[in-house]
């Protein structure tokens, strides 16, 4: 099986420092983002980046499971320049494993799993 999914980055017009610490800020999607391809695959799962930070996949395997997918990974963001590539990435993920799994996660459920990818990679994100 294969899926293919899509989450676009943003950009903070407002408020980037101060979201970190629960203030408000003015933020908006940019039509650049990233896109996952999961396919079925036998052996531990992996991820197409040979460059990926291991930081990264670990937090990716908070939704990815250890074994059987393999996860190909296109990014149009920028990484490190506040563009949300992290955060697009772990929506992106999270909507193509709701694919795989025949579900439909509520807006809720993204938010509270791209938080927690978030979480692990950042320690500290903005939530955005």
């Amino acid at each position: 099986m294969t899926v293919t999914s899509f989450a676009p980055g943003k950009v903070i017009l407002s408020g980037e420092h101060s979201v970190v610490y629960g203030h408000p800020a003015i933020a908006m999607a940019v039509n650049l983002g990233v896109s996952i391809t999961l396919r079925d695959t036998s052996g531990p799962s992996s991820c197409n980046q040979s460059k990926i930070d291991p930081r990264l996949w670990d937090a990716m395997l908070e939704v990815v499971p250890e074994e059987g997918v393999e996860v190909d990974l296109q990014s149009e963001l920028p990484m490190g320049k506040g563009m949300g590539s992290s955060a697009a990435l772990s929506i992106a993920l999270i909507r193509a494993i709701a694919k795989r799994e025949h579900e439909t996660y509520s807006l809720e459920q993204e938010l509270e799993l791209g938080h927690r990818i978030e979480t692990h990679f950042h320690g500290t994100p903005s939530g955005l």
